[in-house]
């Protein structure tokens, strides 16, 4: 039976009435007028009954929201000023939240692209105690056979993959560079993707001896360096100077599960011959593989946890006074332990400014409606006169802040949208994997601050709104008058609120600017003023030390010889740059060792740098015979921890298995990072045998920016090596380099822009208050 109809009812109240009336003029004799009269007023108010039908057979709820958003919908339109304001307020506030969120997430929490990522665990180290390793990388990746220990060992995981990263020299590339990643053969079953064309690696392929060595490339190169061709598996190619046979392309979309992007994939055996210089698989102390495992069905992450701690400890057992920590984290590009450490203090502090901006910019809308509400008193108190309940009246100005908050929530995520990308292109992150696309987390987190924005801007002006008295608001422009210059608790409030917020951004902005100014005066305790570097990738395009040698020398006498040219040195990284760790051991007193960073150089290096000696003498390029004991210099700090009491200068240590002798100690400098402390370093004399992998260091007297177009000549031979010119600066590098006279660019230090995009961010924001 279908229900009855608005008309219907008023029908059937009208025969009511009638029905009665007539019972009544019958009855009591009464006239017809006062019979109708009296049934009416016995029946009570029609309007209302009429009413309370209509309720009962529709949803109320949702004819009230219709009816409040159409009322918003003129309200605001009515207003453009207003709205316009308060959307743009309210975009900024939810868009740089949702921005860093959006940043953050894919760099810690977005799944990765495989099958079933949030299986899917690394695994790393962490020491204390005596300990001595050759980083490459970060300290608490894995060796080798550390690697191999925990995949006999960990049976709470179904597969453990390896690898490892290096950079690759290949010609069809686009910059004639490509990224390699030297891989364990059950990689691609341990991660569980697909490889489009051909195959993946075979179990032979990383067997001792290894097979013939092989790749996989990634679809990006594919299509790029080969245009999609399905033909190119079975060719070979050359990757530093080595040829291996393509066998396989990766599925799209797949770039490896690190931040930096994978282009080809290389099975492990292959290490030697595309890294001539050093042989990484018979190192049992080097910190260079990222491992990673997928748990086995009905494994727990707790007996995980137990499984590789009892690995840890028995590998201590080989290393008296070694403590090793090991960390169990989600798979995700950002989760090595060093860089969360950073991270998370970094992550904490652009996250805790993104929400004072919003929190300041709600307080910024709440004054605005307080301000609108008192000029709508008189409107709210006609509607509680002629009987609109209060808390209809708040249901519908909050709607009103929900429209608001929708609108300006659609404006914050275009520009979550935006703003990553800018920010990574600022940094040249071209290498770098992020995938900063909108899924559903990020719109849940943008409607989210939205709401949360609504409910915090408009609730409480909505009840200061219909808190007034009815009777003294309708009497005119002048009680409205007083009341709006009547201060009140809740605007000092806001005021209140609005004047902290601001000062703590203000602070914030100062704190953050001081920080970076501070990184770009600070003395590093070199001078960077006229340093330009030139590097060549010899090793890369195979170039045996013979031959490099000669190039090197050619190329050295031509820089001294060119026109402002103050001086050239030799060293194997600058500083800021890299990091070179290996364990140091005195041979001198106490059987210890210590961990420190290194730098290789030529004699002339700590003069050209204007780095200072505190004691003793420089080594120079005739005594450095690369046999024996070689003659080397320390910082300051490190000779301290290494001798404490004593006089470092002509004391032994070895390093690398090659023993050195103090004949120098130098200045701490600023080497590893600015934001720390300068550790313990030393520097090495370079090998006479062999150059490769040196850069040449120039000091110069203001003429670099002229002097590519002939350096670039120079560089005009068969194999055409790659290289490049780069200025030095103690906060930031900016360079222009050539491939033959073809390569552009400017990459930048990270750590110095982070603070300078934090400190322009609070500068940017805090005028909202």
């Amino acid at each position: 039976m279908s229900a009855r109809s608005d008309d219907d009812f008023r029908d059937e109240i009208e025969a009511h009435l009638e029905l009665e009336a007539d019972r009544l003029a019958a009855e009591q004799g009464l006239s017809r007028e006062e019979a109708r009269a009296r049934a009416t007023r016995a029946f009570g108010n029609v309007t209302r009954a009429r009413e309370r039908f209509h309720e009962a057979q529709h949803w109320r709820w949702l004819e009230q929201v219709r009816q409040d958003l159409a009322f918003g919908l003129r309200s605001l339109k009515a207003r453009p000023g207003f709205t316009l304001t308060a959307l743009l307020t309210i975009g900024l506030g939810v868009g740089v939240n949702t921005a860093v969120f959006t940043l953050f997430y894919a760099l810690i929490a977005r799944p990765l692209p495989v099958t079933e990522p949030n299986r899917l665990y690394n695994i790393y180290q962490e020491f204390s105690g005596d300990y001595g390793r050759r980083v490459d990388g970060m300290t608490s990746l894995l060796a080798l056979p550390e690697y191999r220990e925990y995949q006999a060992t960990a049976r709470s995981f179904s597969g453990l993959a390896a690898y490892g990263e290096l950079g690759l020299a290949f010609e069809r590339a686009r910059d004639g560079t490509a990224q390699g990643q030297l891989v364990t053969c059950n990689f691609f079953q341990v991660l569980g993707t697909a490889v489009r064309l051909g195959r993946g690696f075979g179990a032979d392929e990383c067997a001792a001896g290894g097979g013939a060595p092989v790749a996989v490339l990634s679809h990006r190169l594919w299509r790029e360096a080969f245009a999609g061709d399905s033909g190119v598996l079975g060719t070979t190619i050359e990757l530093n100077h080595a040829h291996l046979t393509v066998v396989g392309v990766a599925e799209p979309g797949f770039a490896g599960v690190g931040l930096r992007t994978a282009d080809v994939w290389m099975p492990l055996p292959v290490q030697p011959l595309v890294d001539r210089q050093r042989d990484s698989l018979l190192e049992s102390e080097t910190s260079w593989l990222y491992v990673i495992g997928r748990l086995a069905p009905g494994a727990t992450v707790a007996q995980a946890q137990r499984e590789v701690d009892a690995v840890g400890r028995r590998l201590d057992e080989t290393h008296p006074g070694r403590v090793t920590k090991v960390i169990l984290q989600r798979g995700a590009l950002f989760n090595a332990p060093e860089i969360q450490r950073e991270g998370g203090i970094v992550g904490g502090a652009i996250g805790g400014l993104a929400l004072l901006v919003l929190v300041v910019i709600c307080a910024n809308l709440m004054n605005l409606l307080l301000a609108r509400g008192i000029a709508r008193q008189r409107e709210i108190a006609i509607r509680l006169a002629l009987g609109g309940s209060r808390r209809r009246l708040v249901a519908q100005l909050i709607t009103e802040s929900l429209l608001l908050a929708v609108a300006g929530g659609a404006i914050g995520l275009g520009l979550a949208a935006g703003l990553p990308p800018v920010l990574l292109r600022l940094v040249d992150a071209s290498t770098v994997q992020l995938d900063l696309s909108l899924d559903p987390a990020i719109f849940g987190v943008a409607l989210l601050l939205s709401t949360l924005a609504a409910l915090a801007f408009g609730l409480l002006p909505a009840l200061h709104a219909t808190r007034i008295p009815v009777a003294s608001a309708l009497k005119g422009a002048s009680a409205i008058s007083q009341e709006r210059h009547r201060p009140g608790r809740l605007r000092s409030a806001v005021v209140g609120i609005q004047v902290a917020g601001s000062t703590c951004l203000v602070i914030c902005s100062a704190v953050l600017l001081r920080s970076a100014l501070r990184q770009a005066t600070l003395d590093p305790g070199y001078d960077p003023t006229g340093v330009v570097s030139l590097s060549l990738n010899l090793p890369q395009l195979g170039y045996e030390a013979e031959r490099s040698r000669a190039l090197y020398a050619d190329l050295e006498g031509r820089l001294t010889a060119t026109p402002g040219v103050e001086g050239v040195a030799r060293a194997e990284m600058l500083p800021l740059l890299s990091r070179h760790g290996e364990p140091a051991r005195p041979l001198d007193g106490e059987e210890r060792s210590l961990q420190a960073d290194w730098n290789v150089i030529s004699g002339a290096y700590l003069p050209l740098m204007k780095i200072p000696l505190v004691s003793g003498r420089l080594f120079t390029d005739a005594e450095v015979t690369g046999q024996g004991e070689q003659p080397a210099v320390l910082s300051r700090r490190m000779a301290g921890a290494l001798w404490p009491g004593q006089e470092p200068l002509g004391r032994r240590f070895e390093a690398n298995k090659v023993q050195y002798r103090v004949v120098g100690i130098a200045a701490d400098v600023y080497h590893v990072s600015l934001q720390e402390r300068p550790g313990y370093f030393g520097y090495l004399p370079a090998s006479p045998a062999d150059p490769r992998g040196l850069v040449f260091v120039l000091r110069m007297r203001g003429t670099w920016r002229r002097s590519p177009g002939r350096w670039s000549g120079w560089c005009t031979c068969s194999t055409r090596p790659s290289w490049s010119r780069r200025r030095h600066s103690p906060s930031a590098w900016s360079w222009r380099g050539c491939r033959c006279g073809c390569r552009a660019g400017w990459p930048r230090c990270w750590a110095g822009w982070r603070c300078c995009w934090r400190s322009s961010a609070s500068t940017a924001s805090w005028p909202t208050g």
